[in-house]
Order: structure tokens, then sequence, then C-alpha cells
């Protein structure tokens, strides 16, 4: 994992003339593992250096939970494939501990300005279920101490056709209503 990307990464971005870095993770590297999850953690100390190292070269940061407790998909993109995966099987409640900690972490750096809640969440999943997750993500980041005018939540949105309407509709409602402020769909 030291190996992974070094400050000198981080250096060449920015002398490319880029602005920002997506950061992605499991929530293992946050908490370390839970139920019996396969994985290795916790090891934020690597987090907190990418942090600074982005500090120090001028790069804001978006912190990816790429990989959620329980996953959000059953594709391998979440840190494992699991065939016989449900939605129901994501610990939301678990990840919502996550994006707390993350938040609180790192509210006081200014050029961490984004927290992505999870990645490629499954179609399986519901969208009412998808955008409820949302929602208490965004007020998690809030609450936490990262406001919005600074750090925008960033929620992806893998729906297709009537899915993907329903969801948008809700969404639009939500914004409305002020429950995703600073909210960004992926």
């Amino acid at each position: 994992r030291q190996r992974h990307f070094r400050e000198g990464d981080l250096a060449e971005i920015a002398r490319r003339g880029f602005n920002s870095v997506r950061l992605p993770f499991g929530y293992w590297i946050v908490t370390g593992p839970t139920h019996g999850d396969p994985y290795v953690g916790p090891s934020i100390e690597l987090i907190d250096a990418a942090v600074e190292w982005a500090a120090r070269h001028g790069l804001q940061v978006l912190l990816d939970l790429h990989g959620n407790p329980g996953g959000e998909t059953e594709e391998k993109v979440c840190g494992r494939a699991k065939p016989d995966w449900s939605w129901e099987d994501w610990r939301r409640d678990e990840a919502l501990e996550v994006i707390a900690l993350l938040a609180d972490r790192y509210k006081e750096y200014d050029h961490v300005t984004g927290l992505q809640v999870c990645n490629e969440p499954s179609r399986s999943c519901p969208p009412s279920e998808l955008l409820a997750h949302y929602i208490e993500a965004v007020a998690t980041v809030r609450e936490a101490g990262m406001p919005p005018e600074r750090v925008s939540v960033v929620c992806p949105c893998y729906f297709l056709e009537e899915d993907r309407r329903d969801f948008l509709k809700e969404w639009r409602e939500a914004c409305a209503a002020g429950e995703l402020d600073g909210a960004v769909l992926d």
C-alpha cells in the first residue's frame, strides 16, 4: 500500500496542470474490516498522507468511499465480486458512520472539497432506498462540519430508463426540499 502512490505522483499531477485528485479507498482503510470482510486495515494514515501531499502541491481532494460496508453492488468495483449480493447486504448505517468519521477528520482541510459516498451502486437497489441513503449521507457530512459552500457530496446514479426517471424525480424533489444541499450527481 505504501508504494501504491507517493508524494511524487501528486507533484507530477500538479506539474501537468491539474488542480484536483480523486482518492478512492474502501471503508476498511478507515475503520478496519467488519463482519468478517476479507480486507486488511485500518490504514487511514495513508489517506492522511495523501491529503497532506495534495495540500503541499496545491491540489484539491475528492475523498471517494469506493467500497462501502457490505458493498454497494455485486460487482468488483466495490472491492469484491459477489454474484449472490442483494442491496439489503449494503450496511448503509455502518457506511454513514464511516462517512461521519471522514467528514469529521477532514473538515478543517480547505482543499478537501468533495466526499463521494459510494461507487457505482447496484441498479438492483430501489431508487427510493438509494435516495434515502444519499439524504442521510449529506446530512451526516453537514452535521460533521463540512459546509455545502466548500464541500460537495458526490452521489453516483447508475439507474437506467424508468428507474432513472423515478430516481431523478425524487432527487429534484429532495433538492427543492433542501435535503441535498451541496450534493451533486455523478
